[in-house]
């Protein structure tokens, strides 16, 4: 972490009350980290391999993917630790590696914050059913980039398409906002992007994503031939095709940020591992970092692109 992620990892072991222990902190040691390592009584250490080795701890939550490297994250998964990452960990096809464990080391990768972690998500899960093969998608995410990059946005947005439709042929971006020339890092874009995705001949799906908005808010709104759900963080309806109402969970009265959202993330997970629960299916990221691939590669040529392009070349 770096010293943005000060208040936000403050909030959030605040909301863990007590039901984890922090052994270590890793990033710059200057100003606001030290004082927080010092509050929590924690070993700072900027150098993660480092504080891996001298610190065993079951959860590793990396709120920035800055000065982290592959070798890294290949510790940490070796060595046991569940991983908990606001940026994706892969961002183009080497850091795919990092996802293929070795020597039966058992894999736990999670992007957190996730959708599908949220209260409105979980409770919508059988609804979803209901309203049978997916016809359209539509994925919004928008916030702050002192939350989340616009790309970790972007790789969620893709991952919950992927989640209930087919992997799209071609996508048609475009990015606008306060940034010049578009980059080839997917890292490095910033600004609202909108993506719309053609799915064989019978679905599609657009994508809104955006790290200049103020106001954090994820939806995700899919229609088919049996009824509509919208999902957001803590609420959903689903209606059946006529539009009358089936079901529908109320939204709490308070907004959650992202602070709230994340401890919820860590907690579900504590008690899924507890309870020897599976984890939440995910769609392939070589899949999502191809359709991210051709999102920022659209927006670039002003063209449509071809996901199987990036497929290929695994």
């Amino acid at each position: 972490m770096n010293g943005r992620h000060v208040d936000v990892a403050h909030q959030v072991l605040t909301l863990m009350d007590g039901s984890v222990t922090p052994v270590g902190l890793g990033g710059p040691r200057a100003g606001a980290l030290d004082e927080f390592a010092a509050q929590f009584d924690l070993r700072a250490d900027d150098d993660l391999r480092h504080l891996l080795v001298d610190r065993p701890t079951a959860f590793v939550v990396l709120l920035t993917h800055d000065h982290v490297t592959r070798d890294d994250l290949r510790l940490a998964i070796e060595r046991g630790a569940t991983l908990l990452a606001v940026e994706p960990i892969v961002a183009n096809a080497d850091d795919l590696a990092v996802l293929r464990p070795t020597g039966g080391t058992r894999l736990r990768v999670e992007q957190a914050p996730a959708f599908v972690r949220c209260s409105g998500w979980r409770s919508a899960a059988e609804p979803l059913l209901a309203v049978g093969s997916a016809r359209s998608v539509t994925f919004t995410s928008v916030g702050s980039g002192g939350d989340r990059s616009l790309y970790a946005r972007l790789f969620e947005a893709w991952q919950m398409v992927l989640s209930v439709a087919d992997l799209p042929q071609r996508i048609d971006a475009t990015l606008v906002g306060p940034q010049g020339p578009l980059p080839d890092d997917l890292r490095a874009a910033t600004g609202d992007l909108l993506a719309m995705a053609r799915i064989g001949r019978d679905q599609a799906a657009l994508v809104h994503v955006s790290d200049q908005a103020g106001l954090p808010f994820r939806q995700l709104h899919v229609l088919g031939a049996q009824g509509q759900l919208r999902v957001g963080d803590c609420d959903y309806e689903l209606h059946d095709a006529s539009g009358q109402l089936l079901d529908r969970m109320t939204p709490i009265d308070e907004p959650v940020d992202f602070a709230q959202l994340l401890a919820e993330h860590w907690r579900l997970t504590i008690d899924r591992q507890a309870a020897s629960t599976t984890m939440d299916p995910t769609p392939d990221p070589a899949q999502v970092l191809a359709c991210c691939q051709a999102s920022l590669l659209s927006a670039r040529t002003g063209q449509p692109e071809d996901t199987g392009t990036f497929l290929n070349l695994r």
